[in-house]
């Protein structure tokens, strides 16, 4: 995403990977980047949980929606974003519903690991996991994901490398790094937000 493009716009980013209580990779990717945004941009996270809000910028505006393990409600989540006016969309994730949006989207691949070693994560109902196995059983099913935003971002070179590889996308590729160490610090740093 062009530096100018966020100037101009509110980025609403899709905060709905914060874990509740400590983070894992993608938690920690997410509160280390929306908190460095957050110094320079206007922002709008997007949670489905308030308790999310503990990892985040105090004062931070937001907006609650569905939990993104919830299939049939990820499928109308454009329309919603849509009705609260978002025109840039970012999320850490590559499986956000886009079907309808009226705004530009970027969305993140972290790696192609699960090709090589499918098991899902234990904390997916039966029906993700299922889905998990067979979305990596061929990149097909990535390629749709991924050509259905305006960018696509990734966290290194390497993995930068492997979308190009293996044709995963023809959408522009972006590295934006890991901003894990930045989470560490604001944690320590700074007092749980008030829940709503």
């Amino acid at each position: 995403m062009a530096k100018q493009l966020i100037n101009e716009q509110v980025l609403y980013f899709d905060a709905r990977y914060l874990r509740i209580g400590h983070h894992d990779g993608i938690s920690r990717f997410s509160a280390g980047l929306i908190t460095e945004l957050h110094k320079n941009y206007q922002l709008v996270a997007i949670i489905y949980d308030e308790r999310q809000l503990d990892h985040l910028p105090q004062g931070i505006a937001h907006l609650k929606l569905n939990n993104p393990t919830d299939a049939r409600a990820e499928l109308s989540i454009a329309s919603k974003l849509n009705e609260a006016g978002a025109k840039l969309v970012y999320s850490p994730m590559q499986t956000m519903g886009a079907f309808g949006r009226k705004y530009k989207l970027a969305l993140t691949l972290h790696d192609l690991i699960y090709y090589r070693h499918r098991t899902p994560p234990r904390d997916l109902n039966a029906f993700l996991r299922l889905s998990w196995r067979l979305f990596h059983l061929s990149y097909q099913p990535q390629r749709w994901f991924l050509n259905r935003a305006d960018a696509v971002i990734t966290v290194s070179q390497t993995t930068k490398g492997l979308i190009a590889k293996h044709r995963l996308t023809k959408r522009p590729v972006s590295v934006v790094y890991n901003a894990g160490s930045a989470a560490s610090d604001k944690a320590r740093q700074q007092p749980a937000s008030k829940r709503l």
